[in-house]
């Protein structure tokens, strides 16, 4: 029976998986174990997947009424220059986008959210 082996990049996250006879350099794990995922020095856990959503419209849907009227009604030029973004973003939105950790600052800061509904709404 062959044996399971990973190698690993030096963040200690999988960059492949082979069935091999020799163990030098490599980790044993379960068959299971894809690329990607980190090695915690015990185990392997599978990448952390950023919250997305198809498109700006199903974004703004995670917010309240309420928030969105706050947004809407914001005099702050981040916040409007946000709502200029959103209203033409077509594609997918990912969480971990720069334009969107700093919207999740920008949204904390005025008070539009806190900080528990930011984790919410971004996860």
């Amino acid at each position: 029976m062959m044996t399971h082996f990973v190698r690993l990049d030096k963040n200690n996250t999988v960059d492949s998986t082979s069935t091999v006879l020799n163990e030098e350099c490599n980790i044993e794990v379960p068959a299971t174990v894809q690329c990607g995922w980190i090695w915690n020095g015990t185990s392997f856990d599978p990448p952390v997947i950023a919250k997305h959503w198809v498109n700006a419209q199903a974004f703004l849907e995670e917010f309240t009424m309420y928030e969105r009227g706050l947004i809407a009604l914001s005099t702050n030029l981040d916040i409007a220059a946000l709502r200029l973004t959103f209203s033409g973003w077509l594609s997918e939105i990912h969480a971990d986008n720069d334009l969107l950790v700093q919207a999740r600052s920008f949204l904390v800061s005025e008070g539009i959210l806190t900080e528990d509904r930011a984790q919410a709404i971004f996860g």
